[in-house]
């Protein structure tokens, strides 16, 4: 082994020391990034956990909101299915007849509404006479002006009829069908006014119990009259139907005077 001298040692030393130096801080700087990156991990598994925790109390509560809505719905549901067996439903020719008046549901409403006004203004006016032998007639009047009215309702049915007149045809019916139902619903319509125009009539005994009832029913009769005037009388049909209402309120205070 040859000796360089001091200054050679001195080369070969120093460059090792200070390699050494910088592996160790790099070390300890390695360390202190491993830390942090476990550090990091940890935090982020905490992050992690804590979000899955979050959405399965949130699913939790959806789920109770869910289960909750479908036991309401179920619950509603089986008490509209119970409502229909306690209701039967509408025949079908009602629902028909339902069907074309709702088409033409302002026209239908006003005519009801004006007929059942004409009847409360026929009471008051009764009142206003006292209930005296003017009242019947007044009444009298009343009916034959809510019969002009309600006749219009037969003219909305007959022209639904006569859209579905090729339907219709194929039908197992009689050619009464339709007709005896529109009569009985538009009787049916007129029931309201006559009721009301009946209370005080009743009450105050403006006539014997029998003369009412016969009242009533002719009452009854002219509304079912009406469908023919509407229906066969083509432009006249208006007038034809003032025709009947005036003859009948003639005729009705006629036997009434007696």
């Amino acid at each position: 082994m040859s000796w360089c001298g001091p200054f050679s040692l001195v080369e070969h030393v120093v460059p090792v020391a200070v390699l050494d130096g910088r592996m160790q801080s790099l070390e300890g700087d390695a360390g202190g990034c491993r830390d942090q990156l476990v550090a990091g991990r940890v935090a982020v598994a905490g992050g992690i956990g804590v979000g899955r925790a979050a959405e399965a109390r949130a699913r939790n509560g959806r789920d109770w909101t869910t289960g909750s809505s479908i036991a309401a719905r179920y619950a509603l549901r089986k008490a509209a299915s119970k409502r229909r067996r306690l209701l039967p439903p509408p025949p079908p020719p009602l629902l028909i007849q339902g069907k074309a008046l709702a088409a033409h549901s302002t026209s239908v409403a006003l005519r009801i509404g004006a007929a059942i006004s004409l009847a409360i203004g026929a009471d008051v006016l009764v009142d206003v006479f006292s209930y005296d032998s003017r009242s019947l007639p007044t009444i009298i009047t009343a009916l034959a002006g809510i019969a002009i009215l309600l006749s219009g309702v037969y003219r909305i049915l007959a022209a639904a009829h006569r859209t579905m007149a090729h339907y219709l045809r194929t039908l197992p019916v009689r050619p009464a069908y339709w007709p005896v139902r529109d009569m009985a619903l538009v009787a049916g319509v007129g029931a309201l006014p006559l009721l009301l125009l009946s209370i005080p009539a009743a009450t105050h005994r403006l006539a014997a119990s029998a003369t009412l009832l016969g009242l009533a029913g002719a009452d009854l009769a002219l509304l079912a009259a009406m469908r023919f005037q509407v229906t066969h009388g083509g432009r006249h049909a208006v007038l034809l139907t003032v025709a009947l209402a005036g003859l009948w309120s003639t005729a009705a205070m006629a036997a009434i005077a007696r």
